[in-house]
């Protein structure tokens, strides 16, 4: 790895040499306004007309486009497609449910109200129609209140409601033949006005049900359906998974034809009223002749800056129009036109070889799924839709394989090539090279944004020498957790916490040895290493301290997984873990401690807290949350459109509002307060007990994440150094003082390659 490095630097340097040699110098700031000329004593000759502006010329392509949640949608459910019109179910703002009727042909939505009042705390959790019904399942639920404190006590039913379309009267009759409240029917499946297939499983253990429209058992085909099966129509034909493949269903004796084994398991697939099927493989868009067997090439989801990953197990449609629609969180809207001739931005990220568990071969999924974050992509469709001058290309590389880091070095030493990066692929070191463009001057220049958008200590994080190199759109906090009895009075120290230990012998850390290695080398780069002096300190006494806390730590590991007896928990991604794992949030039982820092925070955000005198310690940390959820972007030094490139990383800047705690602290402090409310919007339903979320709990995170100011080094080199140390010294090679002085030695060399 570290030759591959060296040979990328050696690359992409002379790259970046020649470039300036052949252009002169490489515009690393934004374009200055033009100088007024000097007067003269000769008459100024009338200027020429500014000729007008000259329409881009057109060329047909396809156009992606959000249609707007209606304003009463808190949150969508499942989804049927039929007659070119999306029925999905809804939780409505003010806690009922309902359905939402979206006409792909007027981009219209309807409110269908369902008559569920009576119920005890409904949803609607499957919707299906066919001819002029509207079929529904509804199940009665315990409230999260109920949960927590024994149960309701009264029998709770499944119902199954149906809606004519024409006349919008409604029936609802309970389902007597299956009474497992614990695994309610699992699908619905509408044949006609009157008939319905519903069922718990999709195996050939659990019967397949056929029912009447008072939920009456009317006959058990022997049809073996795949999951809450795939759903689609072609000119009205329905047709659905089998484990052998997409086959057609005669609703009148309920049985399929001879399946399509191309079709097995597809994870986006969409309905069409144009005789084919469209299906999507390893990011490409295809029309699937079912008749021939046949697939043709539509589109490139990255053309349309569409996510592949958010294609999974949801509704998907073209309508008679060939508009193409898709179903997230919103819908996205897709057609063709006559689109405007851009000058183009590469932009360089990095892909997956993710096959999230589906076949390989056929029309299954492939190896070579392509995920972005969804913020970068949603990033890429604001801004080719609203930018008159440019547009971006995204060329994703799977790094993990050695062909595509060939492909990458070649492209990044074209010059112009690329123009937006992922730093993610770049070498360590390479963020603060001549490879890349300071961004700094682009903000501090630029009249819609500014430094006082976004959170300091994150802004500081991400500099390097000075300059901004690379945006970096999330961070965790990396913290301590302990009881609240034991956070309770005097200053937090390593003594202290060790002390701590030694009076309650019987408590445990839930971390284990390596991962308290891992988490104490990410504190030790933030808090005992400065980049900006290119200098380190681990010959402090203070440092030593730390050893004998994690040597103690180290001998009170956990012996098994989510023991509530615990002394001290590592957080390494606060406050994500509010929504998960762990129970850190304030007025609970536990409370963020930090690590041991006598100057102010003891947590550190992670490019990666820790106990200290002053109050709490947190370290700041690069996102690690896996499928893309962290993106870091930087300008090529070699790109010939590095105006247009910061126009981009700007609008990815701005941030969206589909921001949440989970995958770290956005930069941007707008998109932050959005994670926060977002937070607090949440139903009381959607977390345990102790993980209830107050606005007490609000500002006790927003007390953390801006008064945390130190950051992690992201130095894979750094980070083997410290672990090689701190295994050894745990391991008995090493003492106290040993330990200190082979990392003072080894990385005080680092920061002066680095940045001396």
């Amino acid at each position: 790895m570290k030759n591959l490095r060296k040979h990328v630097c050696l690359v992409l340097l002379a790259a970046v040499l020649l470039g300036l040699c052949a252009c002169g110098a490489t515009p690393t700031q934004p374009t200055p306004a033009a100088t007024a000329a000097p007067a003269t004593a000769e008459p100024t000759a009338a200027p020429t007309p500014t000729p007008a502006a000259t329409a881009r010329p057109t060329v047909p392509g396809f156009i992606a486009s959000e249609i707007p949640n209606p304003d009463w949608v808190k949150r969508w459910g499942d989804c049927e497609i039929y007659n070119d019109t999306f029925y999905i179910a809804a939780t409505a703002t003010d806690g009922a449910p309902a359905v939402a009727a979206f006409d792909t042909r007027t981009d219209e939505f309807t409110r269908i109200d369902i008559t569920v009042s009576d119920l005890h705390n409904p949803l609607i959790y499957r919707v299906s129609a066919a001819a002029d019904t509207l079929w529904l399942l509804a199940q009665e639920t315990q409230t999260a209140e109920e949960r927590n404190s024994g149960g309701y006590t009264e029998d709770l039913h499944e119902y199954i409601i149906r809606v004519n379309l024409v006349s919008g009267e409604q029936t609802r009759s309970v389902v007597n033949f299956w009474d497992d409240i614990n695994a309610p029917l699992y699908f619905l499946l509408a044949l006609d006005n009157d008939r319905a297939l519903t069922g718990n499983d999709f195996c050939e253990e659990h019967p397949i049900y056929l029912i009447d429209g008072n939920a009456n058992v009317i006959g058990a085909p022997e049809t073996v359906l795949y999951g809450n099966p795939a759903r689609v129509w072609v000119n009205g034909v329905r047709w659905v998974a089998t484990p052998e493949g997409l086959a057609q269903l005669d609703p009148t004796t309920v049985q399929y034809s001879t399946p399509i084994p191309d079709l097995i398991n597809q994870p986006a697939l969409y309905s069409s009223s144009l005789g084919h099927f469209l299906v999507t493989r390893d990011n490409v868009l295809y029309n699937y002749d079912p008749a021939a067997q046949q697939a043709t090439e539509v589109l490139k989801w990255a053309d349309v800056a569409f996510s592949y990953k958010r294609l999974y197990g949801r509704a998907g449609l073209e309508n008679v129009n060939g508009d193409i629609y898709h179903l997230t969180d919103r819908i996205t809207k897709v057609s063709m036109r006559e689109v405007p001739v851009k000058d183009t931005l590469t932009l360089a990220c990095l892909g997956d070889t993710t096959s999230y568990g589906y076949p390989t071969d056929g029309w299954g999924m492939t190896n070579k799924t392509f995920v972005c974050s969804d913020a970068l992509m949603d990033a890429v469709l604001r801004f080719n839709n609203s930018d008159p001058d440019y547009r971006v290309e995204i060329k994703p590389y799977i790094y993990s394989s050695e062909e595509e880091r060939t492909r990458l070095l070649i492209d990044l030493a074209a010059n112009g090539e690329v123009d937006i990066i992922d730093t993610s692929l770049l070498p360590d070191g390479a963020a603060d090279s001549s490879m890349l463009v300071d961004m700094l001057p682009y903000l501090d220049a630029d009249a819609d944004i500014s430094r006082e958008d976004f959170i300091p200590g994150l802004l500081n994080a991400m500099m390097r020498n000075g300059g901004l190199y690379e945006y970096i759109d999330r961070f965790d906090v990396l913290t301590v957790t302990t009881r609240q009895n034991f956070a309770a009075g005097g200053e937090w120290t390593a003594e202290r916490m060790r002390q701590l230990m030694e009076e309650n012998p019987d408590l445990r850390t839930e971390n284990n040895i390596e991962n308290l290695v891992l988490l104490f080398s990410r504190a030790a780069t933030a808090e005992f290493m400065d980049t900006a002096n290119a200098s380190c300190r681990f010959t402090d006494p203070a440092f030593g301290e730390w050893l004998k806390l994690l040597k103690q730590l180290a001998s009170i590991t956990r012996t098994e997984w989510h023991t509530d007896e615990y002394t001290f928990f590592l957080e390494y991604d606060f406050p994500g873990s509010v929504g998960g794992k762990s129970p850190t949030v304030a007025g609970g039982e536990y409370a963020v401690v930090g690590f041991p820092n006598a100057e102010e925070t003891g947590s550190y955000f992670m490019r990666y807290g820790a106990p200290t005198a002053m109050g709490v310690g947190s370290y700041i940390t690069e996102s690690m949350m896996t499928m893309g959820a962290n993106t870091s972007l930087g300008i090529m030094a070699a790109s010939a459109n590095a105006d247009g490139a910061w126009r981009f990383i700007k609008t990815y800047m701005s941030g969206t509002e589909d921001v949440d705690l989970l995958y770290g602290v956005p930069a941007n402090k707008v998109s932050f307060e959005r994670a926060v409310e977002n937070e607090l919007d949440k139903e009381p339903a959607d977390r345990p007990a102790y993980q209830q979320f107050t606005e007490s709990d609000a500002e006790y995170i927003r007390s953390i994440v801006y008064g945390t100011t130190k950051y992690v080094l992201n130095s894979p080199e750094v980070m083997d150094t410290m672990r090689t140390v701190l295994n050894a010294y745990l391991g008995g090679q090493y003492t106290e003082e040993t330990a200190s002085a082979q990392l003072q030695s080894r990385l005080s060399i680092y920061l002066a390659e680095q940045y001396g």
